[in-house]
């Protein structure tokens, strides 16, 4: 079972009630596995596949996410494209302070 299934199984059991980041941390994680630290990025994962679920509220100094509606077909949460490209790490230092090539004269 994937982090995006287990998120959205724990917000269908738990209802109006929602779920919070510290829901799926330990010592008591709300399913039993193990524990989840990027719960925002899976809620975010299954809005883009056509969740409709609400940041409602606070608990627990975290966002309660709640459920509103599913998707009409299940298997659209399992197949979320997430969006991977390769960071320019190159592109956000300065040139000035730049790591440089021990061999003079070498570019890549």
């Amino acid at each position: 079972m994937t982090q995006r299934q287990r998120v959205l199984a724990a917000l269908e059991a738990r209802g109006p009630v929602g779920i919070t980041q510290v829901d799926f941390l330990l010592p008591s994680v709300v399913d039993g596995r193990q524990p989840i630290t990027r719960v925002g990025a899976r809620i975010e994962e299954l809005r883009r596949a056509g969740l409709d679920i609400e940041s409602d509220g606070r608990r627990d100094s975290c966002v309660v996410y709640v459920l509103r509606s599913t998707p009409v077909e299940s298997s659209a949460v399992a197949e979320v494209a997430v969006e991977e490209k390769p960071m320019d790490w190159k592109s956000l230092i300065p040139s000035s302070i730049a790591p440089r090539s021990a061999v003079l004269g070498w570019e890549d």
